[in-house]
């Protein structure tokens, strides 16, 4: 019976919530198992919460935010996603699930330019400093030595081709 879903995630999820062995707290976003009495999962490296499901033989991660859509909604459809409406990957409450295709999906993707890069080494009171630095200096390469950062990039500062 669960052999016949060994290649489907979705299915063996499905089946563990219908014979009760996964129960899930539609409110709160969480899962617990049968064998542990307290919320299953652990953030993956992209933010995920994720849960290891064991059952006859067939070991699977499985994602709680997939989890708790199929325990409200059935199978996810091929070629969708289940997104999330605030863009929270930790806030798997179902009111903050919605079916998605990849179009919808990616209009809550981060923006990671400019400032909002996680590695970004200049936001706008720098980008100011580099401003009235190049006002005196007159040479990107000396200003971008300066401040440690490519001489293009002080150029596009500069401009005010960034960080308007």
């Amino acid at each position: 019976m669960l052999q016949a879903y060994h290649n489907d995630p979705d299915k063996i999820i499905h089946y563990l919530i219908n014979n009760k062995i996964i129960t899930v707290n539609k409110k709160s976003g969480e899962v617990n198992s049968k064998r542990w009495n307290k919320p299953l999962g652990c953030f993956n490296s992209k933010g995920y919460k994720v849960c290891t499901l064991h059952y006859n033989k067939v070991r699977i991660q499985a994602k709680i935010h997939r989890i708790v859509w199929i325990d409200s909604n059935g199978i996810i459809p091929k070629g969708y996603v289940i997104d999330h409406i605030n863009g929270i990957k930790s806030d798997n409450r179902i009111s903050n699930l919605r079916l998605a295709d990849s179009i919808l999906n990616s209009r809550n993707r981060r923006n990671y330019s400019g400032i909002n890069n996680p590695s970004a080494k200049i936001n706008y009171l720098i980008a100011n400093n580099i401003r009235k630095e190049y006002k005196k200096i007159k040479s990107y390469r000396k200003t971008a030595k300066l401040f440690n950062v490519s001489a293009t990039l002080i150029a596009k500062i500069v401009r005010r081709e960034l960080w308007n």
